[in-house]
């Protein structure tokens, strides 16, 4: 799960090495030591996400519920620092247009006289099933 907070950008997942816990990651120094003061954070230069924290699940929960109950703004980009909104605004534009692509209506074909193609598409005779092997 992204989450995405003023105080910074984390990744959770299932810590697998401690089932009863979860894997908080990040990629920016110091994001994790705001979201979750008090726990110690692990540099791993050679993982894409290059900070981590191992925390209870029941830990991470009750942070997220203090950080989504003291929200007080309106627009989150606004909140956030100066430096984060225009990485941030990447995403969400990334969503928009994904959104929007979803919503698109698609145009209507225009008729137009077959070609040989339409009546035979190698790619789905078996006799040409020889050509993976190649």
């Amino acid at each position: 799960m992204w989450i995405f907070h003023p105080l910074g950008f984390a990744s959770v997942v299932a810590d697998f090495d401690n089932i009863s816990n979860l894997l908080v990651r990040g990629r920016f120094k110091g994001d994790l030591e705001k979201l979750f003061p008090g726990y110690k954070v692990e540099t791993t230069p050679q993982r894409d996400y290059r900070f981590r924290i191992s925390i209870p699940r029941e830990a991470v929960a009750l942070r997220y519920t203090e950080l989504m109950a003291g929200i007080t703004y309106d627009n989150f980009k606004d909140a956030c620092p100066k430096d984060r909104q225009e990485t941030y605004m990447t995403v969400w534009h990334t969503m928009w247009s994904a959104a929007m692509q979803k919503l698109r209506i698609p145009k209507k074909k225009k008729k137009s006289a077959k070609k040989y193609n339409d009546y035979f598409d190698w790619r789905f005779d078996s006799s040409f099933d020889f050509l993976d092997k190649v």
